[in-house]
């Protein structure tokens, strides 16, 4: 299996909603050509992330040119992300 980078990765502003534990929060970044299947990589600026081990992120294509990135609080504390810029990489499976 052959993998190539899109050329257009995808990035928003995000403030999300303090996280009660269990609680997750979604939010949405366009990148051109995101097919479902595709790979995905998910980033934020945040410097000093993880600020709790127990807090994860992750992405994935929901749709045409629309991947979903997931914030999960699995700790037993409320917790507040800051305002960040997040980004989307996807990597698309290409036949030899």
């Amino acid at each position: 299996m052959n993998i190539v980078w899109l050329d257009d990765p995808g990035n928003t502003g995000w403030a999300p909603p303090t996280l009660q534990p269990g609680q997750t929060t979604t939010t949405s970044i366009g990148v051109n050509g995101a097919a479902i299947g595709d790979f995905v990589l998910v980033s934020n600026e945040i410097p000093s992330w993880p600020l709790n081990p127990k807090i994860g992120f992750s992405g994935q294509v929901i749709g045409p040119n629309t991947v979903s990135v997931l914030l999960a609080n699995y700790s037993s504390e409320v917790f507040t992300a800051p305002s960040a810029t997040w980004h989307a990489r996807v990597m698309k499976r290409v036949s030899p």
